[in-house]
């Protein structure tokens, strides 16, 4: 009983990490970009005044 209960736990918890992951990851790749481009207008914005 206890084998057999203990694996699908351990199976959810590696499918919630590898989703929080991929998540985290492709946050990152979307805001990567963003933040850049806001550093970037930030630099542009100092340099004009």
């Amino acid at each position: 009983m206890s084998p057999s209960k203990s694996q699908p736990v351990k199976r959810e918890t590696t499918t919630r990490v590898i989703l929080v992951v991929s998540s985290t990851l492709v946050l990152a790749a979307i805001f990567e970009p963003v933040e850049a481009l806001f550093i970037r207008a930030l630099t542009m914005v100092c340099f004009l005044f």
